[in-house]
């Protein structure tokens, strides 16, 4: 294909966002995310649809925070595991199978919510956005007014 024509659906396909991540000793890191490919799609589907139905709270608790990830059935956690190994392998195709596992499992939430971030497969701005940035608020701490939360 010609330079010109990659230029064009280069500039329709969405640019990467930064991840940071600080690590144990208080450093800070960035890495690269890029919006998902099309063949992710019925993953992010799944994901997505499980961010909708999730009961909305005016107070989380420390406890409703730690079980954040309990929400999720078998086949949702197997879709975000898929969906994040993509990510990283695209970010670092020579990483090996367990420093990638280890990465992910380390900072899998902030992860997985920058993906879905990324990645809007034409959601952009409606429920499914709205619902990820309830959900990193609770990931944050926040006491998260029901008139923040977005309805399901």
């Amino acid at each position: 294909m010609n330079e010109e024509y990659m230029k064009k659906f280069n500039r329709h396909i969405g640019k990467p966002e930064m991840l940071k991540l600080v690590n144990d000793s208080g450093e800070e890191d960035e890495f690269p995310i890029h919006p998902l490919g099309f063949e992710y799609l019925p993953h992010f589907l799944k994901i997505a649809s499980k961010f909708k139905g999730m009961k909305k709270e005016e107070t989380i608790t420390e406890e409703q925070k730690e079980d954040f990830i309990g929400k999720f059935d078998e086949e949702t956690v197997k879709c975000m595991k898929i969906i994040c190994e993509g990510t990283v392998r695209n970010m670092y195709p020579d990483i090996d199978d367990a420093t990638m596992g280890r990465f992910i499992a380390k900072n899998f939430m902030e992860l997985i919510m920058k993906i879905m971030e990324v990645t809007d497969f034409g959601t952009k701005n409606t429920e499914v956005h709205k619902r990820i940035e309830h959900i990193r608020k609770i990931k944050e701490g926040a006491n998260v007014a029901s008139s923040e939360t977005p309805a399901a």
